[in-house]
């Protein structure tokens, strides 16, 4: 990635109100930061969960195509399909 793309995803972020950047100095995710970080890790963590354990996807693929949803699904979607493996789970 370019620095001058880094520094706009820097500036972006920052104007977000999702982390506090001071010219040269470190980066910090702010609580809002945080929450959003973790949100988005929790739907990684469930559509990997769903394309390798339940569709028996590789691994990796899984990972990749978590990755690439992750940020695009609506969170009705998300929470149907946290029911849904909650239930599979259950059903164990």
């Amino acid at each position: 990635m370019a620095k001058s793309s880094v520094n706009q995803a820097i500036t972006k972020l920052a104007e977000k109100k999702l982390l506090i950047h001071d010219r040269y100095g470190p980066l910090e995710l702010t609580a809002l930061g945080t929450g959003e970080a973790t949100r988005i890790r929790e739907r990684h963590r469930l559509l990997q969960c769903f394309f390798n354990e339940v569709l028996g996807v590789d691994p990796q693929i899984a990972h990749r195509d978590a990755c690439s949803i992750e940020h695009y699904i609506s969170p009705a979607t998300m929470e149907h399909l946290g029911e849904f493996l909650a239930s599979l789970t259950d059903s164990l």
